[in-house]
């Protein structure tokens, strides 16, 4: 009897040590895989450019369209996110804000929901960035929102608020004033990384631009980073086409210079 009751013992101490073991390795996969599949997306233009975000609270990411802006900005977030388990830090959200504007005479009207549903059309570049890297996708996605992990916020309700320990990503910022850009990044507080993602051939609204502001003064601050990206990830006939664009544009500019003289 002693010694079968002996045998019970040690089989309930071999069963939970390889109840523990085997926990200690699922816990190794769910933080180990999302960190692979963020960085496996990205290429060695990106992996530089995510260098110079990790250095400084402050970026600029530009680029022509279809280089990758957001989805660096994304990719990155959500990496420094999940490491965020491994290495105990403080960081804890991502927050999403982006300029609201429509093509010049074209106006959608009233659009219905609550903040959130009316701002979802503009979000919907970051919305289709996010979703590749979540494996139960838009449910998943949702729940981080849910549960205040993912914030989307409107840039007419920033103000006044300071984020802590949050990475902040703030897309087509070439179409932002000067008072909205001061206003966005003097929102960074402690432990905190704000990232903007901009290109000024892109820009739809009137007057200056707050990101061509700050470009410049980056030129004379090194606590901003600064990224430009290259690499095409759409069709090559759209890198064809932009120069081709480009080219148009400048010859136009100069035959009016020319007309004017």
């Amino acid at each position: 009897m002693k010694f079968d009751k002996g045998l019970s013992s040690i089989s309930t101490i071999i069963m939970l040590i390889l109840f523990i073991i085997n926990n200690f390795i699922m816990a190794e996969k769910k933080l180990k895989t999302p960190i692979k599949k963020y960085t496996e997306h990205l290429t060695p233009e990106q992996n530089d450019a995510k260098k110079v975000i990790d250095a400084h609270a402050l970026s600029i990411i530009d680029g022509r369209a279809g280089t990758g802006k957001t989805h660096l900005a994304v990719c990155y977030a959500l990496e420094q996110l999940a490491l965020n388990k491994i290495k105990q830090s403080d960081l804890n959200k991502i927050v999403i804000t982006r300029a609201t504007v429509m093509l010049k005479d074209h106006n959608n009207g009233f659009l219905p929901g609550d903040i959130q549903e009316k701002f979802n059309p503009w979000l919907q570049p970051i919305y289709d960035n996010m979703l590749q890297f979540f494996e139960a996708g838009k449910l998943e996605l949702e729940k981080k929102i849910n549960d205040g992990v993912i914030e989307i916020v409107p840039l007419c309700f920033l103000q006044g608020r300071t984020f802590l320990d949050s990475i902040i990503i703030v897309d087509e910022t070439q179409n932002l004033t000067d008072m909205e850009v001061e206003m966005l990044f003097t929102r960074i507080g402690r432990g905190s990384k704000m990232i903007l993602c901009g290109d000024m051939r892109q820009k739809i609204t009137n007057g200056k631009s707050g990101l061509e502001a700050l470009t410049y003064i980056s030129q004379q601050c090194s606590d901003i980073g600064r990224v430009t990206l290259t690499q095409n990830f759409r069709d090559p006939i759209v890198d064809k086409l932009l120069e081709l664009y480009d080219m148009y544009v400048r010859n136009n500019e100069n035959k009016t210079n020319r007309s004017t003289t």
